[in-house]
């Protein structure tokens, strides 16, 4: 014999749906993890810092070796920049860009790992 079920006005089918499924728990367990991905960890290929402007021109282009520390290449490219009184943003822990600002021009500095185009053209 199956029990009576007393369904209140707001049931819905996806209620039932929810009530059959395994707990969330059980759902994170079977969940595949995902690594933090790592913009600045050392390449054996070589790299670019390149400085683009608001519409992806490149304004300049500097190469670096193969297997550099590329954090310090960017911390430096931003230390300069602050120096030459640019507004710079944080370098966050798992990107390989700033952002910064002057006198109403944006820049984005970055790490490339494809050769740039020639200082004016578009990405």
């Amino acid at each position: 014999m199956t029990a009576v079920v007393v369904l209140d006005a707001t049931w819905t089918h996806a209620h039932g749906m929810l009530a059959s499924s395994p707990p969330s728990r059980a759902m994170l367990r079977i969940m595949r993890k995902r690594n933090r991905p790592e913009p600045l960890k050392p390449r054996s290929q070589a790299t670019w810092l390149v400085v683009r402007d608001r519409l992806s021109q490149v304004v300049t282009s500097t190469p670096l070796e193969p297997y550099a520390d590329l954090r310090a290449a960017l911390t430096a490219a931003r230390e300069a920049r602050i120096a030459q009184g640019w507004e710079c943003e944080d370098i966050g822990p798992c990107v390989a860009f700033f952002f910064c600002t002057r006198e109403g021009v944006r820049h984005l500095v970055n790490i490339e790992a494809r050769t740039p185009q020639a200082v004016g053209e578009r990405w």
